[in-house]
């Protein structure tokens, strides 16, 4: 926020009062994305960030988004690995990528 970025947080499907249950990873990811195309605000930079599951699937959200829709910047903070394969880092976003 403090570098003007939009900021959106929000409880995949199953945690805490949202609806659903967890989909092994396949439904967050539609969730993250119907987020992503609902809140981004084109004129800024989008950069994407989760920790644990949360980074698997900012990691998979990017791998999904290509051109103008890509990240510019992405964090993955103790990405989960046990349960789900993280997906290859475009190479596009590889510099820019903090794990």
């Amino acid at each position: 926020l403090q570098l003007g970025a939009r900021s959106v947080r929000f409880n995949f499907r199953g945690v805490g009062a949202s609806a659903g249950s967890w989909d092994e990873g396949r439904g967050e990811l539609d969730d993250a994305l119907a987020v992503i195309a609902a809140q981004r605000d084109p004129a800024l930079p989008l950069w994407l960030a989760g920790f644990s599951f949360g980074g698997f699937v900012a990691a998979s959200a990017a791998a999904h988004l290509s051109g103008d829709a890509r990240p510019r910047r992405l964090a993955l903070i103790a990405p989960s690995t046990q349960k789900q394969q993280v997906p290859a880092i475009p190479e596009a976003l590889q510099a820019d990528t903090l794990v």
